[in-house]
């Protein structure tokens, strides 16, 4: 017997490719990687005991949820940018106060630009990120 990327099977001539997918400290898998184990499987097992057809279901069951989390994780992605720049818009004509590396910064939100989904808000001749926003106010009062 031999040990394949998903599970144990007959004996084969060669061993299935062992390398995980990593990224940084991570690993890192998604439908691809997924995929490729199961074909793997499929190719190492012994013929004279082939994977059971219930477990093979399992699998492709598996697969399947596997595609529908990185279509939900997608979604979750556009509905986030969607909030940043509904929130960002919401803050033109409010001053809201700041933090950078040069300190804690206070000023009034002109506008409003968004660069690869990303919202900045313009204020003065400066681009704030949302996220180092600290505080906001409402309008000025004159």
């Amino acid at each position: 017997m031999t040990t394949s990327p998903i599970g144990t099977v007959g004996a084969s001539a060669t061993s299935a490719p062992t390398t995980p997918a990593t990224t940084g400290a991570t690993q890192s898998f998604d439908k691809d990687t997924f995929l490729k184990l199961l074909v793997a499987q499929l190719r190492y097992q012994d013929p004279s005991n082939p994977t059971d057809a219930t477990q093979f279901l399992a699998e492709t069951a598996q697969f399947s949820l596997v595609e529908k989390f990185d279509s939900l994780a997608a979604a979750d992605q556009q509905v986030l940018q969607a909030t940043q720049t509904q929130a960002a818009t919401g803050m033109v004509g409010r001053q809201i106060a700041w933090s950078d590396s040069t300190g804690d910064h206070t000023g009034t939100v002109t506008s409003v630009t968004i660069k690869n989904g990303q919202p900045s808000l313009q204020v003065g001749d400066l681009q704030v990120g949302l996220d180092a926003v600290t505080e906001v106010k409402g309008p000025p009062t004159a």
